[in-house]
């Protein structure tokens, strides 16, 4: 299967008071416990359809910016930048939440893990959306979903999956259709 995320062209998590609002919707900054990023992506309605990020997602996040842009990301040592916590991977019986970001010293990515109390200023989160609640029919191949983009909810009417074709989706926002390869 596939797993499809969305993230933002700019992968910066801002720190607090550095944040600037996009499209409408305010950047989550930094300097939150990994326990408030849990309550604010769970009850507020502009990042309620969120998530964070996993250590798989991450470290994939970061080989393509550096693949692709020859940029590192998550260089908190920049001051514009921060470690990112990765509550999409948060498990309480674990004590522990991971965090990933670019170490300059060390000239390497770093995982670290820190308690989801803990409060630092260059410690943030950053938001993902994906499509989600997808109710296959093995039939007719089609399913009713919901696709996620920055924490708005975009209805799709429709979506075909055919491993011979490319899927398409019809928007109730949007008069054309979307093609996405398989």
């Amino acid at each position: 299967g596939y797993h499809i995320l969305l993230i933002q062209e700019d992968t910066q998590i801002p720190r607090e008071g550095k944040g600037t609002a996009k499209a409408g919707r305010d950047q989550i900054e930094a300097g939150k416990s990994p326990n408030d990023y849990l309550e604010l992506l769970t009850t507020d309605k502009n990042y309620s359809k969120e998530r964070g990020l996993t250590p798989e997602d991450w470290l994939t996040l970061f080989a393509t910016n550096l693949n692709q842009k020859n940029k590192v990301i998550n260089d908190y040592a920049s001051g514009k930048d921060s470690v990112n916590y990765l509550v999409g991977s948060y498990f309480p019986g674990s004590d522990d939440v991971p965090g990933a970001c670019w170490n300059r010293g060390d000239r390497r990515a770093n995982l670290n893990r820190n308690e989801p109390t803990n409060v630092n200023e260059n410690y943030g989160v950053a938001g993902a959306a994906g499509i989600i609640g997808c109710g296959w029919l093995a039939a007719s191949h089609r399913a009713s979903c919901q696709f996620l983009l920055c924490g708005h909810a975009l209805g799709i009417t429709a979506f075909d999956w055919r491993p011979e074709i490319p899927c398409t989706y019809e928007c109730a926002w949007k008069e054309s259709q979307v093609e996405i390869e398989p």
